[in-house]
């Protein structure tokens, strides 16, 4: 997951704001362990290839697509957790 925090004109931006932007920016790409961001890569890259498989699109995913995807897993969660050891 790639969060962004846009920049600003930084010129209409005080060197206090501008010094916040790059706080927030540090806190941002430490907020997850980078074990926590390869598995939410992975469920992410899993759910895409699944929309794709069948006809569906992933961003935005209507709540049918989910519901439908979340039903897939609970059939299939046995599988996935087995596929990732």
């Amino acid at each position: 997951m790639n969060f962004e925090i846009k920049n600003q004109d930084e010129h209409s931006l005080s060197t206090e704001i501008l010094e916040l932007q790059e706080e927030a920016k540090k806190h941002l790409a430490n907020s997850k362990a980078d074990n926590t961001k390869r598995a939410y890569r992975s469920d992410w890259t899993r759910f895409s290839k699944w929309c794709e498989k069948n006809a569906f699109c992933d961003l935005p995913a209507t709540p049918e697509t989910l519901a439908y995807y979340i039903t897939y897993l609970g059939k299939h969660s046995k599988l996935l957790l087995l596929n990732e050891k």
